[in-house]
């Protein structure tokens, strides 16, 4: 089920839950204090209008993952999903509707699939239902000079889809000028393929590399005069 905090309002799941007296949200999540992946204001009103547009649509026996890019393409949202999603990305979903909130059938296919989606930076992430830490954990700046900082907050839009996240290291490397090095305990992670897409106001840099990084389960953290990407134990 779509995991959305409760400063986003009530249009989630409304069919089943209504709008009224501060009811739980799809998700359980905890109070309403903005949380620390909480997305710019500009972005949250803009997800929050588009997840509330009505949709059509028929799915005949379609992957779940092709659902979820639909989706995506159509309402304009980022959405990833997470590693943790295991073999329900391929589950088949037979779904028809008809002028239906984007919100509410998202929860139908996520449902099918046993998988919930949170508000998490700048979209939706998808999993399978395990705890999901900030995108700061994911990328660290900590004593990283001002002048990086600011390279790496600027908006980027892109497409990725299938990319092994060295080469998308080499893309943001290049873009940036920032020195981005992958450390040993993350080589195998550099060969895992990757995909995210941004595109309108687009995203910002530190924030995507949160999004790639939390797809193959490493971190990046700037030390020694570069950014590191490893494995979380290091």
């Amino acid at each position: 089920m779509i995991r959305i905090p409760s400063w986003l309002g009530c249009f989630v799941a409304t069919a089943a839950i209504g709008c009224g007296g501060g009811a739980p949200l799809p998700g359980g999540w905890a109070g309403p204090d903005r949380p620390a992946s909480a997305p710019a204001p500009d972005r949250e009103k803009e997800i929050r209008a588009k997840l509330g547009k009505p949709i059509s649509f028929d799915f005949p026996n379609m992957p779940l993952r092709d659902c979820l890019g639909f989706f995506q393409d159509l309402a304009g949202v980022t959405i990833v999903l997470d590693a943790s999603a295991g073999p329900a990305a391929e589950r088949k979903i037979t779904l028809k509707a008809d002028g239906m909130k984007t919100s509410n059938a998202l929860n139908w296919v996520l449902r099918q699939g046993g998988l919930r989606a949170e508000v998490w930076g700048e979209g939706l992430l998808v999993t399978g239902g395990e705890a999901v830490k900030p995108p700061a954990f994911y990328l660290s700046l900590e004593g990283a000079p001002d002048g990086i900082r600011k390279k790496l907050e600027k908006p980027v839009s892109f497409v990725f889809q299938d990319v092994p996240l060295n080469e998308v290291l080499d893309f943001f490397r290049q873009f940036t000028e920032v020195p981005i090095s992958l450390d040993e305990s993350a080589a195998k992670a550099g060969e895992s393929k990757v995909s995210l897409k941004m595109d309108g106001m687009g995203m910002k840099i530190s924030n995507a590399l949160a999004w790639f990084f939390r797809q193959v389960g490493v971190r990046g953290e700037w030390r020694d005069g570069a950014l590191r990407v490893m494995s979380p134990g290091k």
